[in-house]
């Protein structure tokens, strides 16, 4: 089995559920080959969400510029059987924009993009039991 170096990750936890680690650096570059289904503009009330979750750097948060938008992945949430989708990169520009009353925006990956960046998930995560198996 090949090694794969991870540089940057985001780990998404469900209690009781377990975890999904993304490498974000993979994620980034398919993102930008075009690999979204689509960009969306985050409501307030999903990014206040994301900054009372999310760990940030409130020294960083005058650095990022919140026009850059985000990404997003999908993960399967077996206590409502859904599948819903969870910022995995751009938490210090969403914080931003949300402290400065400015839209943030994220690109949602396909199924395949986020698959071929998920470095680890717990089982009942897997984010599409309606379409395809977990290798």
């Amino acid at each position: 089995m090949d090694m794969i170096t991870v540089t940057k990750a985001y780990t998404y936890s469900v209690d009781g559920h377990g975890d999904i680690v993304w490498d974000i650096g993979r994620a980034l570059a398919l993102a930008n080959a075009g690999e979204i289904e689509t960009t969306i503009e985050v409501d307030r009330d999903q990014m206040a969400m994301i900054a009372a979750r999310n760990d940030f750097n409130e020294t960083r948060l005058a650095e990022v510029d919140p026009s850059i938008p985000g990404i997003a992945a999908p993960v399967w949430i077996p206590q409502i059987d859904q599948r819903v989708y969870v910022l995995i990169d751009g938490t210090h520009r969403c914080v931003r924009a949300l402290r400065d009353g400015v839209p943030f925006h994220a690109r949602v990956l396909t199924h395949v993009a986020a698959l071929k960046c998920m470095v680890e998930c717990a089982d009942e995560l897997w984010p599409w039991q309606d379409i395809a198996q977990k290798p």
